[in-house]
């Protein structure tokens, strides 16, 4: 199992704070964490990516909110944080595309 250093600081000393990934083995490790370390957290995502996953996250009792660039500056936003990580722009794609076929 991923385990981040980070991510198991702040199950280990913190209080209220957010995950904010698409990454399943991060989303893991963090299902993991809180099931030793009971902690006021939320799943933070963006709208549109990994929508197949925030119902079964939501079913297990994790908080989870959902993000929407918008404003005048959605679209340069949008584009960093495709550029900081290229696998975000499979993981939209693959949304899209589900959708589109309804699955």
């Amino acid at each position: 199992m991923f385990e981040h250093p980070l991510m198991k600081i702040l199950f280990e000393l913190g209080n209220e704070f957010g995950i904010a990934t698409h990454d399943y083995a991060m989303i893991s490790s963090a299902m993991t964490l809180a099931k030793k370390h009971e902690k006021k957290f939320e799943f933070q995502m963006l709208r549109g990516i990994r929508d197949e996953l925030k119902p079964a996250l939501i079913k297990k009792g994790f908080a989870l909110s959902e993000y929407i660039p918008y404003g005048t500056n959605w679209l340069p936003y949008s584009i960093r944080r495709l550029k900081e990580r290229k696998r975000n722009i499979l993981l939209l794609g693959s949304s899209f595309l589900s959708k589109k076929m309804g699955t």
